[in-house]
């Protein structure tokens, strides 16, 4: 890939995250250009191959939060060693603004001093515990989303439905039949 803007694995991680936690269905074609900015693939296999890699990455968070398993974000290690998670906390906050302008400026921290290691991983730690909760929060509000969609299937059609529930992280199996406008 070339170009600037493309977001690293480590914010990817908490981007996902941020829109598989949230009350609504963020569809990719409102957040593939967030996600890579300005950068260009230099190929179709290559592009191909990175698609995949994020649908791949995106059910894993789905499997994790809906399936009630362990969350286990994705920290990046940094030259010096450390882990400091905080392009996931800004991936985070980015995926949360998709649909929700008022989640909080992270200029706007309370504290700008540097963590020491242990305050940092018990940081790290309560990330991978308030994930689920905030997930489990939100799961009435993704229902009644899901159950939204599926009043308007006659207008939209049965194939965007299933497509749209999936995407809302809805877990139940829901039969949908084509409906006739009469």
């Amino acid at each position: 890939m070339k170009g600037q803007g493309a977001m690293n694995p480590e914010m990817i991680d908490g981007f996902f995250t941020a829109m598989n936690c949230g009350p609504e269905t963020v569809l990719p074609s409102e957040y593939m250009l967030v996600i890579f900015g300005e950068a260009n693939f230099d190929s179709q296999q290559q592009a191909e191959v990175v698609l995949r890699t994020l649908i791949r990455h995106w059910n894993v968070i789905v499997s994790m939060l809906s399936e009630d398993m362990a969350f286990l974000a994705f920290f990046q290690e940094h030259a010096d060693g450390v882990v400091y998670g905080n392009d996931w906390a800004k991936g985070f906050l980015m995926g949360m603004g998709i649909r929700h302008k008022n989640v909080p400026d992270p200029a706007l921290r309370t504290s700008s001093a540097p963590k020491s290691a242990a305050d940092r991983e018990e940081l790290l730690d309560a990330i991978e515990s308030a994930v689920p909760a905030i997930y489990q929060y939100f799961e009435p509000h993704r229902q009644a989303y899901a159950e939204n969609i599926i009043r308007r299937a006659a207008i939209i059609g049965p194939g965007k439905v299933k497509m749209l529930l999936a995407n809302a992280g809805v877990v139940k199996s829901i039969n949908i039949v084509a409906v006739q406008n009469n």
